[in-house]
């Protein structure tokens, strides 16, 4: 099964990034028309429009919902508010390609061109230094995304290397590794926890058992797909690439075992 669409935006240019909020409430993308936009999920409706210095290959609302970290070739982690103003401005080596946020919002994630996975404490937005070497955690490649699972305990990350790496975040020690079929873009974890979501070259999605690493399910595009995140409910999975389209899928559709609950909210 393909799964049902039921929202779908055209842009200006290719999507790069896209997250939902935590309340199912809003979606925030970016790409290469250089601004983040957040919208109202249900009605597509516009509510705030924040301008870059450059195109934006990340965004994630915090746990709370009244931030969003977001990164791109601007080589910068920006925090704002969601009308846009700034909380912080954490500069990187090179360009960003993801932030996360752990759920616990303790910590605040971000990797990229040059090969390293960055820990921040949002208490005080100072870097933590307890994986890896020094501030990071020194990856084989381009970092193209980070993320946490769902009880904070695993920090994902995935590049040019075809798979996604999953390791303890406190230690940084390195769990598992799940194929994909060619570059990984982006990951988002179901909140059960036991099923990840990736997107890559190979234009596609694919939901993939975390224990094992079987794919579970695919989601075909029609080009390479750069982004992806599932809804803190488990009901909506949104999707961006190089087609310029920003999908959402009602997971209901894709037969996943055992289905997500509680009923969703109408998205029409």
């Amino acid at each position: 099964s393909s799964g049902e669409i039921v929202r779908e935006f055209s842009y200006s240019d290719e999507v790069l990034a896209c997250d939902i909020s935590p309340d199912g409430s809003l979606l925030a993308s970016g790409g290469r028309d250089n601004k983040v936009t957040i919208r109202d999920l249900r009605t597509g409706e516009v509510r705030a429009e924040i301008a870059k210095a450059g195109e934006v290959r990340s965004v994630a609302f915090a746990p709370g919902g009244t931030l969003l970290a977001s990164g791109g070739t601007d080589q910068k982690v920006e925090v704002t508010e969601l009308d846009g103003s700034l909380v912080g401005s954490f500069p990187h080596a090179d360009d960003v390609n993801g932030v996360a946020w752990a759920p616990s919002g303790l910590l605040l994630a971000s990797g990229g061109r040059d090969s390293k996975v960055v820990l921040r404490d949002t208490a005080k937005w100072k870097p933590v230094t307890r994986i890896g070497r020094g501030a990071g955690l020194a990856s084989d490649d381009e970092v193209f995304f980070v993320g946490f699972s769902p009880d904070s305990s695993l920090l994902v990350s995935g590049g040019h290397d075809e798979k996604t790496t999953l390791r303890d975040a406190l230690s940084g020690e390195e769990l598992r590794e799940i194929p994909h079929g060619g570059s990984v873009y982006a990951a988002s974890f179901f909140p059960q926890g036991g099923v990840l979501a990736s997107a890559g070259a190979d234009k596609q999605v694919v939901l993939s058992d975390v224990e094992t690493g079987r794919p579970l399910r695919r989601l075909r595009h029609l080009d390479e797909v750069y982004a992806v995140a599932v809804s803190p409910n488990g009901l909506w999975v949104a999707t961006g690439g190089r087609d310029r389209r920003l999908r959402v899928y009602d997971v209901r559709t894709l037969g996943l075992m055992p289905p997500p609950s509680p009923p969703p909210p109408s998205l029409s």
